[in-house]
C-alpha cells in the first residue's frame, strides 16, 4: 500500500466489478477476386452499398467473392474482404507542365501494382511490352515509347524475371542473357536470351521514366485493374488563387463522363482559408476513391501543370493472370492474429476445385490455429455435376479428406438470379449463403442454435435471390427419397445438404462439422458454442495475468465465469455446467510454475435433428394410460 508522509485526503479507485463480456459472433471474412479495389488489404464492409462501391458489382470474371460478400451483409453486421490480384497493372498518365508540347503523356503498360504502392517521387517506373517470343527466336529488339529512359531495371520473359544492369556505354547484362544494349537517349533497345523464350512469352522491359523536365505529376488509378480504364481526369485553373488548380475526376459510365470528386490544390506546401493543407498529395492521396498522385518534385513547386482541353484517360490499366490458389491463400494470412482483426465466420467463396483444396486446408489451419473462428466450405461445382452424390462424397473422403471440428462442407451450389446483370439460373457458391444463415441464427436465436432448417435455414437474398440449386438431392422424411441425403450425411462424409423445398424455398438441412469422430464437436451448434464461451472468457481472463495467485483472485474468477455460465445456461447453450478454479486444479506444484488453471465443465444442448413420428393404434375402449405409463412400449 502507499506510504503517506503529508497530511491530507488521498483518493484512490478499486474496481472490483469486471464482468465476462459476450463477444461479437457474425464477423464474416472473405478472400477473393474483385473487379477493383485495394489489394492484398483487410477492408472491412457493413453493408452491401458500400460493399460494391468499393469492389464492383459481382462478375464471375472475377471468381464469387463479391457475390458471397453481398448476400452475406444481408444479413451480417460485418465482413472483411481481402482482394487478391496476380501481376495486375494500375492505369495511369502523367499530366505535363504548362509549357511541355504535350498537355499529357500516356503510361500504356501501366505501373505494376508493387512497384505503385511504394511510388513516392520521380523517376517513375514503368513495364512496356516490345515483342512476344514464338519458341525459337533469341533476339528481340524495339524502342521504348517513353523517352528519355534512365535505368532499365529488369526484363521478363513470361514468368522469368531477369534483373539487369546497365554499362555507361548502354550494355545490358544480366543472369539469362548472353547480349543486350540500350540507347538512353532514343529509348532504342536490343535483347538476346541464351535459351529463346517460348511461343506466345511477352517480353517485357521494366524501366525508370525520367522526363522530370516536362512531367508535373503523374496520377494513378486507386488501385491495379482494367477499371481505371473509365476514369478521366480534367485539370483546370483557379481564378482566385494563382497557386492553386483544380484536378476533376469523372468516370464513364455508358459513355457518359459522370464527375465523381473534384479537388482544388496546389503544388506548393499551402493551407486555404480553412487552415486545410492544399498539397496535392496531401489532399488527395488515402481520400479520393479514385486516384493517387505523385508529384515531381524534382522541378519548382511554382511550375504548374498544363490545362487539357478535354480531359484525360487513364491508360494501361490491367487485370493481370488469373488468380492462383496460392493467392488466395496468401490472402488468407492476413487473419492470422486474432489480436489484429476480430471475425469469426471464414467463407470459402467458390475457391476449390476437383483436384485441389489448398485454400481449404489454409482456412482449416487457421480457425484451429485461431479456436476462435469456424469455416463455411464449398462442394467443387465439377463434384455436383455427373453423379452430385457419389462424386461429392468421394471427393470429400478420398480428396479433401479433413476431419475438423472447426469446418463444415456444404453442398450443392445455388442457382441465383443475378439482378447485377440481368443472369438467370446462375450457379454460385453456397458459403456466402450459408454465412447468412450463420448470423441471422446468432440475431435471431444465439451462436449455438443450430444454423439449419425451415426456422432458421432458409436462403433468402434481394440482390441474388436464389431459385433452386443445381442439385436436387430427395425428399427429407418420405420414405424411400432419403438416400441422397443420408449418403452425404453421414459418417465419414459429413456434408451439408442444401435441398429444395416446394412452399419453403431453398433450405440449409445440415449442421455436421467435419470432424469425422463421433462426439458432441461433430455438430455445428456446439463448436460455436465452446468458440463464444471461449472468447468471452479469455477476454476476460487476459486482464487476471499477471496477478496474484491467490485464493482471492480464483474466487474471483469463479464468481464471474460461473455468473457468465448461468446466463449461457438460462439462454439454452447448456443442460449443465461447473466452473473449477480453487485449489483441487491449482496444486502448489502449479502455482510455483506461475500457471493458474481453469476450467469449465459442460453438458452442451444438442439439436433435434431426427424425429420420429409414432401412430399408436389401440382396441376400442382401451385406456391409453396403461401404454402411456409402460413408457410407449407397445410391443
Amino acid at each position: 500500500m502507499a506510504i503517506y508522509v503529508a497530511p491530507g485526503v488521498y483518493a484512490r479507485d478499486v474496481d472490483l466489478s469486471q464482468i465476462v463480456r459476450n463477444q461479437a459472433t457474425s464477423v464474416g471474412a472473405i478472400v477473393g477476386q474483385a473487379q477493383r479495389g485495394p489489394t492484398n488489404k483487410r477492408v472491412l464492409l457493413t453493408n452491401t452499398r458500400d460493399a460494391i462501391s468499393l469492389l464492383g458489382a459481382p462478375n464471375t470474371e472475377f471468381g464469387y467473392g463479391v457475390h458471397s460478400l453481398v448476400v452475406a451483409l444481408e444479413e451480417m453486421q460485418r465482413c472483411y474482404f481481402v482482394r487478391v490480384t496476380d501481376g495486375a497493372y494500375n492505369a495511369a498518365t502523367i499530366i505535363n507542365i504548362e509549357t511541355a508540347d504535350e498537355p499529357f503523356a500516356e503510361v500504356p503498360q501501366g505501373v505494376p501494382e508493387l512497384i505503385a504502392e511504394e511510388f513516392d517521387s520521380f523517376p517513375v517506373l514503368m513495364t512496356e511490352t516490345i515483342d512476344v517470343g514464338d519458341g525459337t527466336e533469341a533476339t528481340f529488339t524495339g524502342t521504348l515509347v517513353h523517352d528519355p529512359v534512365s535505368r532499365v531495371v529488369q526484363i521478363e520473359d513470361g514468368d522469368r524475371v531477369i534483373p539487369v544492369t546497365i554499362a555507361g556505354n548502354g550494355t545490358i547484362t544480366g543472369t539469362g542473357l548472353t547480349a543486350g544494349t540500350i540507347n538512353l537517349a532514343t529509348g532504342a533497345i536490343s535483347i538476346t536470351f541464351a535459351v529463346p523464350p517460348a511461343a506466345s512469352h511477352a517480353i517485357q522491359v521494366v524501366y525508370e521514366y525520367s522526363n522530370v523536365t516536362d512531367s508535373a505529376f503523374l496520377i494513378l488509378a486507386e488501385n491495379p485493374g482494367e477499371w481505371g480504364g473509365t476514369i478521366k481526369i480534367g485539370v483546370k485553373e483557379v481564378a482566385y488563387d494563382t497557386e492553386a488548380f483544380q484536378i476533376d475526376v469523372f468516370e464513364t459510365v455508358e459513355g457518359l463522363n459522370l464527375r465523381r470528386e473534384s479537388f482544388v490544390v496546389s503544388r506548393k506546401h499551402k493551407k486555404d482559408g480553412h487552415g486545410s493543407q492544399m498539397y496535392l498529395e496531401d489532399r488527395i492521396n488515402g481520400r479520393s476513391a479514385y486516384i493517387r498522385v505523385i508529384d515531381n518534385r524534382t522541378i519548382s513547386a511554382d511550375v504548374m501543370p498544363a490545362f487539357p482541353l478535354t480531359p484525360v484517360a487513364l491508360t494501361g490499366g490491367s487485370d493481370g493472370n488469373a488468380v492462383s490458389e496460392a493467392n488466395i491463400v496468401q490472402g488468407w494470412q492476413l487473419f492470422k492474429n486474432p489480436a489484429e482483426v476480430d471475425m469469426n465466420i471464414l467463407m470459402n467463396a467458390g475457391y476449390t476445385s476437383e483436384d485441389t483444396f489448398g485454400v481449404q486446408s489454409a482456412m482449416q489451419a487457421l480457425c484451429e490455429r485461431r479456436r476462435d473462428c469456424f469455416a463455411i466450405l464449398d462442394i467443387p461445382y465439377d463434384q455436383t455435376k455427373m453423379f452430385p452424390t457419389t462424386d461429392a462424397r468421394d471427393w470429400r473422403v478420398m480428396t479433401q479428406n479433413i476431419s475438423s471440428s472447426f469446418t463444415a462442407l456444404y453442398s450443392p451450389w445455388v442457382l441465383v438470379y443475378d439482378t447485377f446483370n440481368d443472369i438467370r439460373n446462375l450457379p454460385i457458391p453456397p458459403s456466402g449463403f450459408v454465412g447468412q444463415v450463420f448470423a441471422r441464427t446468432d440475431w435471431n436465436r444465439e451462436t449455438w442454435y443450430a444454423p439449419a432448417g425451415y426456422n432458421r435455414g432458409i436462403l433468402v437474398s434481394t440482390l441474388l435471390p436464389p431459385v433452386d440449386v443445381t442439385e436436387r438431392y430427395g425428399v427429407p422424411g418420405v420414405e424411400g427419397e432419403f438416400g441422397d441425403l443420408e449418403a452425404l450425411y453421414e459418417a465419414p462424409s459429413n456434408i451439408n445438404p442444401i435441398i429444395f423445398s416446394p412452399g419453403d424455398g431453398i433450405v440449409v438441412f445440415g449442421q455436421k462439422t467435419q470432424q469425422t469422430k463421433p462426439s458432441a464437436l461433430d455438430r455445428i451448434n456446439v463448436r460455436r458454442l465452446i468458440i463464444a464461451i471461449e472468447r468471452a472468457a479469455k477476454q476476460f481472463l487476459k486482464y487476471k495475468l499477471f496477478e496474484m495467485n491467490n485464493v482471492y483472485t480464483r474466487m474471483d474468477i469463479t464468481a464471474a465465469l460461473d455468473q457468465f455460465m448461468r446466463d449461457v445456461q438460462a439462454r439454452n447453450g447448456v443442460y449443465t455446467y461447473k466452473v473449477v478454479c480453487d485449489g483441487s486444479n491449482n496444486t502448489p506444484q502449479v502455482i510455483d510454475n506461475n500457471q493458474l488453471n481453469v476450467d469449465i465443465y459442460m453438458q452442451p444442448q444438442k439439436a433435434a435433428e431426427f424425429i420420429q413420428l409414432q401412430s399408436i393404434i389401440t382396441r376400442t375402449g382401451v385406456d391409453f394410460r396403461v401404454f402411456v405409463n409402460a413408457g410407449g412400449n407397445v410391443a
